[in-house]
Parts: C-alpha cells; sequence; structure tokens
C-alpha cells in the first residue's frame, strides 16, 4: 500500500489547546510558544480564536498575541472566527486563514449553541463571503464526527450532511473532527470518504483527540486513504470546553515521531519540536501529554547525569517504495524525478531548469514527471487526481508599449480578465507560441513560473488563495511541481492581484 510521501501538520496548540487550559496563560508566552513552532519547521499555525472573553476567557488577548509574532514567510498563521464580529476584529491582525466550525450531532447543536445545524452553519455564510472578500482561505471544522458527548453515536450520513452545508457556503477545505476521541480507524475510513465526496483530497484534513489512545492509528486510517493533512498539539495540549470527556488532541511529537518513522517528509524538527512541547508544559506546571516528548527528554536527561551529549532523536526512515499508479515519486531538492524506463540524462531540459531554479530558492518540492502529457489545466487536474481549480495555469501576454512578456497565474477553472490586467501593467494583446518561445524559453503547455530565460513582468490571482496546496508547470507537459499560493508569491516575486473575471 502506498502512504503519502509528505504530510503537512497543524499545530492547533496555541489555540485550540490553549483556550482549555483553566490557569491563564501570558499573551507574551503564546507568541513565544507560536515562534518556537515555527523555529521547529511548522508552516501551518492555529494562533487564536476572536471569541467573546466572556465564553472564552483564555483567548481574550487575540489581537494582542497577533501583533506580537514575527512572521515568517511561507507560515500560515490562522485564527477561529465564530461570527461576523469575530472576523472583523480578526481583520486588522491580517490573518492568512480563517476557521469555522459546526457540529454533525444536532443533540450537540443544540445544547451548546441553542440552535439547529443547518442554522448555525448558515450563520457562517456571512463569515465566509467577508474572509473570500478580503482574500483570506476559510476552513471549516466539523466536530462531533465520530461521536457525541450527548446523542452517542454519529453516523457518516450526518457527517456528510454538515460537509454539504459547509460546502454550499463556500468554504474551501473541510476537517473532520473527532472531538472526544471515541473514533476507531474503519469508522474514521468512512467518515472521510463522505468527506472526499465533495471536497478534493489536498482540502481535506483530519483532527483527532487520544482520549482511548486511538489517534495514531485513526491518522494511520487516514493516510491509506491518501488524505495528508492533519491537525496536532504541541505537548498534546486541549481538549474542548464544551464537550465532556474529551481529552487533549493528539500530540504533535508523537504523530511527527510516527510520520518519521514511515519515512514520510514533514519538514519539521522533531528535538526542536520537544524543546516546545517542554517550554509550554514547564508554563503550565506539568509534563508534556506526549509519549514521545517524555521519552526524548528522559533520554536527554540520562546523558546529562551521565555526563554525556544529549542525544538526537534518530534520523527519519527512508522514503516508502513505491509511488502512486500515475504519479512519478516526489524527489529531494535539487533533485530530477524518474518514470519506468526514464533516467536523469533523459529528461526535459525545461524539467532540469525548472528543478534548478526551485532549489536555488529552497523550495521543499522538486518537480515530479506525469506518466501522461497534461497539457491543459483539467488533465493535469485529472492526472493529480486533485480539482482543475488547485492548477496553476500560466497565461503570456505580450504588453504592447515594449513588447515585454506579462504571465499571469492563474486558477485552472478561472478566467483571465484582460482589462484588469491591462489596468495593472499596461495594454496587452495575446501571445502567439513563438514570441511565447523566445521570451520565456518554454513552449506554450509547460511555461513554468520560474527558470525563464528573461523575467517576466508576472501577476499572481488572488483567486489561486482558496487553496492550501496547488500544482504549477515545471517547462513540460509533462512536469509539474507543488508549492503553496503563498510560496508562489515568494518564489516569484509577484504581486497578488485580481485578474479574473
Amino acid at each position: 500500500m502506498s502512504l503519502p510521501s509528505k504530510v503537512t501538520l497543524v499545530d492547533v496548540g496555541p489555540r485550540d489547546g490553549l483556550q482549555n487550559e483553566k490557569q491563564p496563560v501570558a499573551a507574551a508566552v503564546k507568541v513565544e510558544l507560536v515562534h518556537r513552532l515555527q523555529q521547529a519547521g511548522m508552516r501551518e499555525i492555529e494562533v487564536t480564536s476572536f471569541v467573546s472573553p466572556k465564553w472564552v476567557p483564555q483567548m481574550a488577548d487575540n489581537a494582542e498575541v497577533m501583533a506580537g509574532i514575527a512572521r515568517q514567510p511561507g507560515v500560515r498563521y490562522s485564527v477561529l472566527t465564530p461570527n461576523l464580529k469575530g472576523l472583523e476584529a480578526a481583520l486588522p491582525c491580517r490573518p492568512d486563514e480563517i476557521v469555522v466550525f459546526g457540529a454533525a450531532s444536532e443533540a450537540f447543536s443544540q445544547r451548546n449553541i441553542n440552535c439547529s445545524i443547518e442554522e448555525s452553519v448558515e450563520r457562517f455564510r456571512p463569515v465566509v463571503a467577508a474572509a473570500k472578500d478580503h482574500g483570506i482561505k476559510v476552513r471549516a471544522a466539523v466536530s462531533c464526527a465520530l461521536g457525541c458527548p450527548y446523542q452517542g453515536e454519529v453516523t457518516p450520513g450526518e457527517v456528510e450532511r454538515v460537509v454539504v452545508l459547509m460546502k454550499a457556503i463556500g468554504v474551501e477545505h473541510c476537517g473532520i473532527a473527532d472531538t472526544i476521541g471515541v473514533g476507531t480507524p474503519r469508522r474514521v475510513q468512512a467518515a472521510m470518504e463522505r468527506a472526499l465526496k465533495h471536497f478534493p483530497i489536498a482540502e481535506v484534513s483530519g483532527h483527532f483527540h487520544d482520549t482511548y489512545g486511538q489517534s495514531l492509528a485513526n491518522i494511520y486510517a487516514c493516510l491509506e486513504l491518501g488524505i495528508h493533512t492533519f491537525d496536532a498539539s504541541v505537548g498534546g495540549l486541549g481538549g474542548c470546553p464544551y464537550a465532556k470527556g474529551a481529552t487533549g488532541n493528539v500530540a504533535t511529537e508523537d504523530v511527527l515521531f510516527m510520520l518519521r518513522g514511515l519515512g514520510i517528509e514533514t519538514g519539521i524538527d522533531l528535538d526542536a519540536l520537544v524543546d516546545a512541547a517542554k517550554y509550554i508544559s514547564d508554563v503550565l506546571g506539568r509534563k508534556p501529554v506526549s509519549r514521545s516528548a517524555n521519552a526524548l527528554l528522559a533520554k536527554r536527561a540520562a546523558a546529562k547525569a551521565a555526563g554525556a551529549p544529549p542525544p538526537r532523536a534518530a534520523p527519519p526512515a527512508p522514503p516508502p517504495p513505491p509511488p502512486r499508479p500515475g504519479l512519478a515519486s516526489f524527489l529531494p531538492r535539487g533533485g530530477m524525478s524518474v518514470v519506468p524506463g526514464e533516467t536523469t540524462a533523459t529528461l526535459p531540459d525545461g524539467v532540469r531548469r525548472v528543478a534548478a531554479a526551485l532549489a536555488e530558492r529552497g523550495h521543499p518540492h522538486a518537480p515530479i514527471l506525469l506518466d501522461t502529457a497534461a497539457r491543459t489545466a483539467q488533465q493535469a487536474a485529472d492526472a493529480l487526481g486533485v480539482g482543475v481549480g488547485q492548477i496553476a495555469k500560466s497565461i503570456v501576454f505580450k504588453r504592447r508599449g515594449d513588447d515585454a512578456a506579462v504571465l499571469v497565474v492563474t486558477s485552472g477553472d478561472k478566467r483571465v480578465d484582460e482589462a484588469k490586467v491591462a489596468a495593472l501593467v499596461g495594454a496587452i494583446g495575446r501571445a502567439d507560441a513563438d514570441f511565447v518561445k523566445a521570451a520565456t524559453s518554454f513552449a506554450i503547455g509547460g511555461v513554468a513560473p520560474v527558470g525563464h530565460a528573461t523575467p517576466p513582468v508576472m501577476l499572481v490571482d488572488r483567486e489561486l488563495f482558496r487553496f492550501k496546496v496547488i500544482w504549477a508547470a515545471a517547462g513540460h507537459p509533462h512536469g509539474v511541481f507543488r508549492l503553496s499560493p503563498q510560496q508562489l508569491a515568494a518564489l516569484t516575486g509577484a504581486p497578488v492581484e485580481d485578474v479574473t473575471a
């Protein structure tokens, strides 16, 4: 069985973890925790929530925390906004993503917010619309998806009902949350399969609490489905203040330890993550709720007592073979992708140049080769098993004033508005194949956003920021590479604009 080669971990400890602590935690401590997480390599951090301090006093310092963070390029900072008032308070803090939520249990919804599931989700419609107007991605969490403290068992059909409602109001990512930690692998897969009917695999994630010790098994079950995004909480912080019996979130260190053993890339330093877990646990006056952290800390203590240097975590296992059918394997930075029967010596020159440009800029993913040529965004989406909107479509125009190439990178399901482009860069006209080849050194069908012969004038469309993961051409109809919209903007240095009809 082939598992994903890379997993994205979203650390929810600063928000979902600390909001359940009875003792107050200073804003400076929360900021330091975020800094330690991003220094460890976390690229997705749920920082705080903009909720009424009457109900969640632990998050009353939300704006102070957001203002105190020294933001790093490539890190996404998300916040929870339960209503329009919360979003309005969050907007000056410039979150990269907001989170909304709805329960899959009617009993939970009625008990906690005194309304039906449909009513609760409908309340988020203006929140989602306003967030999108500001170019902010919206992630939804479906809570109590495997069980409810009031209702008991929750069926996959009930989960799908909320997924559909969330899709209808325009959320872009759907997380399935086992709020009270009663899920087991097969039941988790059944719930996830319902979400995958309505969202692409890159926009479905899992959120597990470890009440019955099932979290790692449940994450592995999700990996078997190809799901590769998971919430976790540093030090095992958290729980749900409104769900009786819910213990902490699965510890990020425990998830990372398992993924390293499977040879799955995360980009996270386990030792630095353990340091972050120890830091916040010391502040709270207790040990981390993480077996991996406690084991590694015990080894450090033993080494210190013996006068030996502190041990490091064991290196990750080699990546697991083989790749998914129809898709060449992800390769290390600067490497070349190889499909059966082909050697690096025979790879297209365009793919080589894109790989070199990505490696020079420190991008974490090398290009891969598709087994079949993708000459349209839809063909690329079909080959990758993602939605066409996740394909970064490159369109080249010719500026009339100086014959400069203008490269517009937009979402595969959108149409470029030439008038909007012209308003930004000057009068433009369509570019023919000879002009594209001469200006970019790539043929139409393989124009990449990096590695051009002469850097073009570039614009990145805001619509791409609906997604966490997108795919761009790698200089050849068979070549693609993976990145986030934020990475695209950073790689190209291009302004992000509204350029679609």
